[in-house]
């Protein structure tokens, strides 16, 4: 459900706090590994997908299976990653969460050889936590070493934010979640905080989950400001949609971020960025 409190409920947190970020379909606009499908992915990929949905099988089983259909060659997705820009608000709001002292991080069921990239390209600098692709041969192999830990609640992502966000817990910070997808689903029943569009804002509605509602991340930035989580500044772009801002009950906080392995040395592609276009979560 949305969050209905007023703003003049507010206090600043006293404890730490950490923004945890999803990548696909919210710092980028589009779910690059879904659009790779669409546009690159061989015939019969999207019956294979649906048949993994109506099974209930999760994203790092699912990426397994899908990821045949897709050309076993890392500098034509990586091309094809590269076509596409960030949000425009997505630097603005991590650099006003690191001035405020917050821990940022950055989870995602995508891959890391192309979101470090984009986000240095966007000039951000962020822990992440994603898969990635390996080359074996002639094929693609996924890494995953953020897959889930373990537990009833867990579907078995391909990064489980769940385990994310108790990591943060544990390091004794408050977690902020903003997300869109299938994946952020669990992760934002233990949040303290919750910023969701598209299937997560319906998949919190449904489950009774309080959160904020949000189209861009200026829509967020804008909305921690006035909240009083981050500190207020000129010339922020007006947020559209949203209603009277409010607060959760304050959370128990969170830990420091950690990284993806580092990636081998490939030959970047050469895309041209676009205007971002928010497409539905795959």
């Amino acid at each position: 459900m949305v969050d209905p409190t007023r703003p003049s409920a507010l206090a600043a947190p006293a404890v730490p706090t950490a923004l945890l970020l999803d990548f696909d379909g919210t710092l980028c606009p589009v779910d690059i590994t879904a659009e790779m499908s669409r546009a690159l992915g061989r015939p019969g990929w999207r019956e294979e997908l649906l048949a993994l949905r109506a099974a209930g099988t999760g994203s790092r089983r699912a990426q397994e299976r899908l990821l045949p259909y897709l050309p076993q060659d890392l500098d034509t997705l990586l091309e094809f990653a590269l076509a596409h820009a960030l949000d425009p608000a997505a630097r603005p709001l991590i650099e006003a969460a690191e001035s405020a002292g917050w821990t940022v991080e950055v989870a995602s069921d995508g891959f890391g050889f192309y979101i470090p990239r984009m986000l240095a390209r966007a000039g951000i600098r962020a822990a992440v936590r994603c898969a990635d692709l390996v080359t074996e041969g002639d094929h693609l192999r996924p890494v995953t070493p953020w897959a889930s830990r373990g537990g009833d609640r867990c579907p078995d992502c391909t990064t489980c934010k769940l385990d994310a966000v108790a990591d943060l817990h544990t390091a004794g910070r408050r977690v902020i979640l903003v997300g869109d997808g299938r994946s952020d689903r669990i992760a934002a029943e233990d949040a303290d905080l919750v910023y969701a569009t598209d299937l997560l804002a319906e998949h919190c509605a449904a489950a009774g989950i309080l959160f904020r509602p949000w189209h861009r991340l200026a829509d967020v930035l804008a909305d921690l400001r006035r909240r009083g989580e981050l500190p207020a500044a000129a010339g922020l772009p007006t947020p559209t949609g949203l209603p009277t801002p409010a607060g959760l009950p304050t959370p128990a906080g969170l830990p420091t971020p950690v990284g993806v392995p580092a990636e081998p040395a490939r030959k970047a592609g050469a895309g041209t960025a676009t205007a971002p276009t928010r497409r539905p979560a795959a």
